[in-house]
């Protein structure tokens, strides 16, 4: 609204769900280079995925042009209200107990809320099987289910299930508390472990270090 109300024009707003993001940018890169075609996208499919992935269909830097940073959305740790869990040590000691048996969803392979998982993995020592979705919703849904244990849910998306008791929350993934929900701890204090992202001063510095992190771990 805000965003057509500045152009005195009428804006489309066309959703392209699918590939955890991948189907909007390619919807963008197909469309005319004229300026009046333009994606709300992620660091996940302009930073992460131009690393991880071999095969790439787009050049996030000569395909199309950065506008303005328009949202920082931290994560939500959420669980199954039905399990024992009710803070990140339990959970840790929880999925120790029970190597392989648990799973934990994402809205796509190699997206910010997969990365968080893969770095949850490695930093404890878990043995967690990853399920990827389609989209956000579903992915935070099954959760909800019972369907997988766990996710980094994205925030806006999780606040509604976890005020009705659908999800039960454990930790924030900003190194700072949420003022929507105040009682949840930061996931570093939550696990009793010192953030090693405190040095970068950006969502995408961040996710950048992890993924540096993941890909020379696999060598």
């Amino acid at each position: 609204v805000l965003f057509r109300s500045s152009l005195g024009k009428p804006v489309v707003i066309e959703n392209k769900p699918g590939a955890a993001g991948l189907a909007g940018v390619a919807a963008l890169k197909a469309a005319p280079a004229d300026g009046y075609t333009m994606i709300v996208a992620t660091s996940a499919v302009m930073a992460i995925r131009t690393t991880l992935l071999k095969e790439k269909t787009y050049d996030a830097q000569k395909d199309f042009i950065p506008i303005a940073l328009y949202v920082k959305s931290p994560f939500i740790l959420v669980v199954n209200p039905a399990l024992p869990i009710h803070s990140v040590p339990e959970l840790i000691k929880y999925v120790k107990e029970r190597p392989g048996q648990l799973s934990y969803s994402s809205s796509g392979v190699g997206g910010a809320p997969h990365l968080s998982g893969e770095y949850m993995k490695k930093r404890f020592g878990l043995d967690l099987a990853h399920v990827p979705y389609r989209n956000s919703p579903q992915s935070i849904s099954d959760v909800a289910a019972g369907h997988v244990a766990m996710a980094f849910a994205e925030a806006g998306a999780s606040l509604p299930l976890i005020k009705e008791g659908k999800l039960r929350a454990l930790a924030v993934s900003s190194s700072t508390r949420l003022p929507s929900v105040p009682d949840l701890p930061p996931f570093s204090e939550a696990a009793n472990a010192p953030d090693r992202s405190e040095e970068h001063t950006s969502e995408l510095q961040s996710l950048a270090y992890l993924v540096c992190r993941l890909l020379l771990e696999k060598k």
